[in-house]
């Protein structure tokens, strides 16, 4: 073994142990209440580093580790580790089904297995390595025998992907010139403030937090709600005042179309906003120009640099969907059904899958098992938990047919959901004080924000009779959505108002 720092630590570490050394106590990463200081953050990192360098076999050099992380601290700590040690890492969100992260594990490889110390036992037969846990607290250990240089820096890899060749692998170089790249572009400095809202997805969205971390500033990782709704977002950073932040293009096209509706949070993301990083999609120059004319900002590609190698067969059209815990874009548009099927017939106990839509209750599917005759019946509401594990809520069908079988609905039947949509679309337009709205809308989209939430809450519950809660606002936001959640919490259809 080496025992000099493998390129990519000399790249990618030392600015931030200079930065560990110069300012300790400076918070490195904050996130729901609680932060890491510089100092802490190499400590831990170093602490990981070590027992990676000593989990991956002599015979097995190039064997990745799955990083079984939570959008916390552990990602970082995870993440600098890995790299540090000369060993490629897979980022997968814990909160994906065992299987799904298992299939992924296996096409890619993998060894050891790094996870948050609550999660070892679920993670323990992932990879063919030990299981180690992320330690934000503790002394740093000695000095590291580093490895040499691997093949690969960084590992991406589709969720529901079922060929090796859906492995992407991103040599050490571009990893470390792309870092360089978004520090220069960027203009980053230990005075900013970064909203990082990847979340710990298996894409490239989790190296977009090296370039902060390098350059001593302070990364706030945000919330499952301040990751998924553009409302939630603004006010973000607002409250931290944020100087770079990431939006998708479709957020970019909301805000330029929101008129009054955004207004405030607009004026309050000028006054500290400099630099937003376009995590998805893209857009012309006449909607870049305005974006930068109503906030005053630079709008940066995020993702520039991170390219293939040049060995490595590419796969058309497939990219990660950075944000959304495991959606596809395919050609760039998001939600599209053909890798929305793919998705479905990931499952293990399906082998097809047809989507139709999305009408007023939204998708629905007709799959085929793998085993046409269990030997118990299959459970829909188990794919349907498995399909919000990884897709958007609009994008998760809501009636699920069995080939052979007679129809299962995962939820309340479409005809119920639609009895009861025009009360639902009543009380929103009321909240949002009168503006029309289509099923397919997003409350957040069209002018919720916390303060509606509660409001649409309040009146839901005593208009309708139905208990519901603001955090099922925020997990189904989309009208069809809510309608579903009432026709499930009433237990059937509207009572009939036209009798007396």
């Amino acid at each position: 073994m080496r025992t000099d720092p493998s390129p990519l630590g000399v790249d990618l570490l030392d600015p931030v142990r200079t930065w560990a050394a110069r300012r300790p106590d400076a918070v490195a990463v904050a996130t729901a209440g609680t932060s890491i200081r510089y100092a802490a953050l190499v400590a831990a990192a170093d602490n990981l580093a070590a027992a990676l360098i000593g989990a991956v076999p002599d015979d097995r050099p190039d064997d990745p580790v799955a990083l079984c992380v939570r959008p916390d601290g552990t990602l970082p700590v995870g993440l600098l580790a890995a790299l540090t040690a000369g060993v490629a890492p897979l980022v997968v969100d814990r909160s994906w089904p065992e299987p799904a992260v298992t299939g992924m594990a296996r096409l890619a490889g993998v060894g050891p297995v790094v996870a948050a110390t609550e999660d070892l036992c679920r993670w323990g037969r992932v990879g063919t390595g030990p299981v180690l846990p992320v330690r934000l607290r503790g002394p740093r250990p000695g000095p590291i025998r580093y490895r040499g240089p691997t093949r690969d820096g960084y590992l991406t890899c589709p969720v529901g992907a079922t060929e090796p060749t859906a492995v992407r692998r991103i040599d050490q170089e571009s990893v470390a010139r792309a870092v360089g790249a978004a520090v220069v572009g960027t203009g980053l400095g230990p005075c900013d403030s970064v909203l990082y809202r990847g979340g710990a997805t298996s894409g490239t969205a989790p190296l977009r937090m090296l370039p902060a971390l390098a350059t001593g500033a302070r990364v706030v990782l945000a919330s499952r709600a301040e990751r998924h709704h553009l409302v939630y977002a603004l006010e973000a950073i607002w409250r931290e005042g944020a100087t770079v932040a990431e939006l998708t293009a479709a957020e970019i096209r909301v805000l330029l179309g929101a008129g009054d509706r955004l207004a405030y949070l607009l004026l309050a993301a000028r006054e500290t906003l400099r630099v937003v990083w376009l995590v998805a999609g893209t857009l012309d120059s006449a909607d870049e120009e305005a974006f930068q004319r109503l906030l005053g900002v630079r709008l940066v590609p995020a993702d520039a640099g991170l390219v293939r190698r040049a060995d490595e067969p590419a796969v058309p059209g497939l990219e990660h969907w950075p944000g959304t815990g495991g959606a596809v874009l395919v050609d760039g548009v998001p939600g599209d059904l053909a890798s929305v099927e793919r998705i479905i017939v990931g499952h293990p106990a399906v082998s097809d899958a047809e989507l139709a839509g999305p009408g007023p209750a939204g998708l629905s599917a007709r799959i085929r098992l793998a085993d046409p005759n269990p030997t118990d019946p299959f459970d829909t509401m188990v794919l349907t938990e498995w399909l919000e594990s990884m897709l958007p809520p609009e994008f998760v069908p809501r009636t699920i047919t069995v080939d052979g079988v007679s129809a299962v609905v995962a939820g309340p039947a479409p005809e119920t959901i639609e009895a009861w949509l025009p009360l639902v679309r009543g009380i929103v337009s009321e909240v949002l004080d009168g503006a029309p709205v289509d099923p397919t809308d997003n409350f957040f989209a069209v002018g919720g924000n916390s303060l509606r939430t509660a409001l649409l809450v309040d009146q839901i519950n005593d208009d309708l009779g139905v208990e519901m809660s603001i955090g099922a606002v925020m997990e189904s936001p989309t009208i069809a959505d809510l309608a579903a959640l009432v026709a499930g919490a009433a237990g059937g259809p509207p009572p009939d108002t036209t009798t007396g």
